[in-house]
């Protein structure tokens, strides 16, 4: 059995369980960690740039570490992850190029080179992606897979569309127990970013009686 733990953020330590293998992904210029939290790319359809990673090893012995690109989503609650190793990069993580693993000595930091290729047919807008660094542990009968990485927002230039929609609209009202005191009122609904740029829309719901308060 295999379980995966992904952990892709701005500045991230894993320990595997069992384990005394600690490291840390974070953005770098070729001289080490820059401060970034991401990476920000954004270029016309076929161009290219090289950026770079740090990953520090925090244990007591050498580790190798698997590099690994991949496409970029957001889950349902907002969060940022990265598709799973064995799934083929459909999009902004099949235009990464990085080496398949660095051996890194006990405490010490590997500056690793990343080129990001913009391919002549891309569309326009935002293909987010990622970079990890990634160990397996062993824990009995199951085989962990930890990986720790890097965000790249990847923006190729043209014409951009911000738009969203909102869907499946549904509303719920509960009366109150107390018949001077107003219920509540429950809305849920989908709300989509059908655009090709990445949006942090503000959301707001009125309500209003049939007298119009």
């Amino acid at each position: 059995m295999t379980v995966l733990v992904t952990m892709v953020a701005m500045v991230a330590v894993a320990a595997p369980a069992g384990a005394d293998t600690t490291w840390s992904v974070v953005p770098a210029d070729a001289n080490g960690p820059d401060g970034r939290t991401v990476i920000d790319i954004e270029l016309p359809a076929g161009q290219q740039v090289t950026e770079h990673i740090a990953v520090v090893n925090r244990s007591t012995q050498p580790v190798d570490f698997a590099i690994d690109a991949n496409d970029g989503y957001l889950t349902s609650k907002g969060y940022f992850d990265m598709r799973p190793p064995e799934a083929t990069p459909v999009d902004g993580g099949s235009w990464i190029k990085v080496p398949d693993k660095v051996t890194i000595a006990a405490g010490a930091t590997t500056v690793v080179p990343i080129t990001v290729t913009i391919p002549q047919n891309a569309t326009p807008g935002d293909h987010p992606a990622g970079v990890t660094a990634s160990v397996d542990a062993i824990s009995g009968q199951v085989r962990v897979h930890n990986r720790v990485g890097v965000r790249l927002n990847i923006r190729v230039n043209g014409t951009f569309a911000a738009k969203v929609t909102v869907n499946d609209v549904h509303t719920a009202y509960t009366w109150s127990w107390n018949p001077f005191t107003p219920g509540t009122v429950e809305v849920t609904y989908t709300l989509a970013n059908t655009g090709n740029v990445r949006l942090a829309p503000d959301s707001r719901i009125l309500t209003s009686t049939f007298a119009g308060e």
